[in-house]
């Protein structure tokens, strides 16, 4: 074989090869800047969208109401005795709250619905929806009381309306904004709780939880030194 016809071909392989390595190693620079920009844009994407989201939140905010139950007797909220009272018309039985809904928020309240629940328990008691409540307006008037008619069932009855006031009610809330977001406020009979409670989205179920049948409670380990409404109307 000629001499100078085996140097061109190994020229021509080496030169092969080289081009071959060199279009690989562009291919791979080519993937890494576009998998680079991917995440870029990506990152980019997901700023913009939790950007968005925060600006949406906070013109929501904006528009937030807020509602809170005003005694009419203001000393009433530190007491909290006489702010349930029951009485009997001829016809019905009603729940009487000396209290009004105040909204102490920026934005309207919408769909606004009063809840008493006896001894704590979620749906049981009588319950009152309510006209929309503007910004700095109450319903009814300040210093006015609200009557909330009382409709009995089986598991709702007069002996549950006549305990109601002695037993340990809370007052709940629950409201919507102009955008469709759901608020709650609680208020709490038991001094050991603040009067007012507030939240986003609809009021928690708060039902005491009984105690487990045949559960026995174990005293204590030693420590050591070191160780650390009724149906809707």
């Amino acid at each position: 074989m000629d001499k100078n016809a085996w140097d061109w071909d190994a020229i021509t392989a080496i030169s092969t090869a080289a081009a071959a390595m060199f279009t690989a190693v562009m291919a791979w620079f080519t993937r890494k800047a576009i998998l680079e920009g991917q995440g870029q844009r990506r990152e980019a994407n997901d700023h913009f969208a939790k950007a968005r989201e925060q600006d949406k939140h906070h013109h929501e905010d904006g528009f937030r109401p807020l509602l809170v139950l005003t005694p009419i007797n203001p000393g009433e909220a530190i007491e909290r005795r006489d702010i349930l009272s029951t009485y009997s018309y001829p016809t019905h039985d009603v729940v009487v709250v000396r209290c009004s809904v105040q909204n102490i928020g920026a934005g309207p309240a919408l769909n606004v619905r009063l809840h008493i629940r006896g001894d704590r328990r979620t749906g049981f008691g009588p319950s009152r929806e309510l006209v929309p409540i503007a910004p700095d307006s109450s319903f009814p008037e300040r210093g006015a009381q609200m009557e909330l008619t009382v409709t009995y069932s089986p598991t709702y009855n007069k002996a549950d309306l006549n305990n109601l006031s002695n037993g340990p009610w809370l007052l709940v809330l629950e409201y919507e904004d102009l955008f469709g977001n759901i608020f709650h406020t609680i208020h709490s009979k038991d001094l050991r709780e603040p009067w007012t409670r507030v939240g986003r989205g609809p009021a928690p179920d708060t039902t005491p939880q009984a105690p487990i049948a045949g559960r026995v409670a174990l005293p204590p380990a030693p420590v050591t030194s070191g160780e650390g409404p009724g149906p809707d109307m």
